[in-house]
C-alpha cells in the first residue's frame, strides 16, 4: 500500500529527548494494538532542543546536566531515575550516566534520509539507542553510518550525506514548520493534520486519538464528494447533453 493509502501521523522529536524516545514507544504501542495499524504512516520531523550544543565525548549526560542545569548530582540522579522507571515499562534501557552529550543535527540529516527510502522508523529506533542505551556519540560520522546500515539503508550511504544540501535544507524547513505551529517542546505528534499531542501522555489517550482521527480520514477518504450542481457534460454513452 502506498503512503497515499495511509493516514499519516507526523511526529517533531529531537534524538537526545529521553521523553521522544519514550513518547515513540507509547505510538508504537497504540498502532500495533489498532485493527489499522497497517494503515497507518509516521513521518519524523526534525527539532533540535538545543542547535547550538557543543558535543562532548569527555562526559556524561549526567554529568552535563548538572553542570549546565546548576543541578546537584543527587537531584539529576533523581530525575533520572524516574525516566528510568519510566522507560522500563516499555523496555528501554536508558544509560545516563554513558549517554554522550551531542549535537543531533547530523543525526536529523540521516533521517531525511532514511525518509527516502521508507527507513525512518528503523533509523529513528537506532538513532535513540545509541544515544540512550549505548553510549554512542551521534555526531560521528561513522557511528551514524553504521546505524544506517543496521537499519537497512544499504552500503550507499557515505560521508557525504551529512554535507547534503538539499537534506539539510529539509531539516531546517521541519524547525521552520515547528516554529510556525508554534511547538515549544517535543515530542509534539499531529495526527492527520487534525489532533495534536504534546508531550509523552498515558497510552489511553494515544489510543483514543489515533482511532478518533482514523475514523474522520477514513470516512473522509470512502465518502463521494456531494455534487451541488450540474450542467452541460458528456457521458460514457455517447451523448452530449
Amino acid at each position: 500500500m502506498s503512503e497515499s493509502g495511509k493516514m499519516k501521523i507526523e511526529v517533531w522529536s529531537d534524538v537526545a529527548c529521553p521523553f521522544c524516545y519514550l513518547g515513540k514507544k507509547k505510538l508504537e504501542k497504540a498502532i500495533t494494538a489498532f485493527q489499522h495499524g497497517s494503515r497507518i504512516n509516521i513521518i519524523w520531523k526534525s527539532f533540535q532542543l538545543n542547535p547550538e550544543q557543543v558535543t562532548d565525548t569527555q562526559i556524561s549526560l549526567s554529568e552535563y546536566l548538572t553542570r549546565e542545569k546548576n543541578w546537584t548530582p543527587e537531584y539529576t540522579e533523581q530525575v533520572n531515575r524516574r525516566i528510568e522507571e519510566s522507560g522500563s515499562e516499555y523496555g528501554i534501557i536508558y544509560n545516563f550516566n554513558k549517554a554522550v552529550p551531542a549535537n543531533t543535527m547530523k543525526a536529523h540529516i540521516l533521517l531525511h534520509a532514511a525518509k527516502k527510502v521508507n527507513k525512518q522508523n528503523e533509523v529513528k529506533e537506532g538513532l535513540f539507542r545509541a544515544y540512550f542505551t549505548e553510549g554512542k556519540n551521534v555526531d560521528d560520522n561513522k557511528v551514524l553510518i553504521a546505524i544506517a546500515s543496521e537499519a537497512g539503508m544499504g552500503s550507499g550511504i557515505t560521508e557525504s550525506v551529512f554535507e547534503d544540501e538539499e537534506l539539510i535544507n529539509e531539516v531546517m524547513l521541519d524547525r521552520y514548520e515547528a516554529t510556525q505551529l508554534g511547538i515549544r517542546g517535543v515530542p509534539f505528534f499531529i495526527f492527520n493534520n487534525r489532533y495534536a499531542i504534546s508531550g509523552a501522555h498515558p497510552d489511553l489517550l494515544f489510543t483514543e486519538t489515533l482511532q478518533k482521527s482514523f475514523s474522520e480520514w477514513d470516512n473522509s477518504v470512502k465518502s463521494k464528494p456531494e455534487v451541488i450542481a450540474t450542467g452541460d457534460s458528456c457521458g460514457t454513452d455517447g451523448d452530449c447533453r
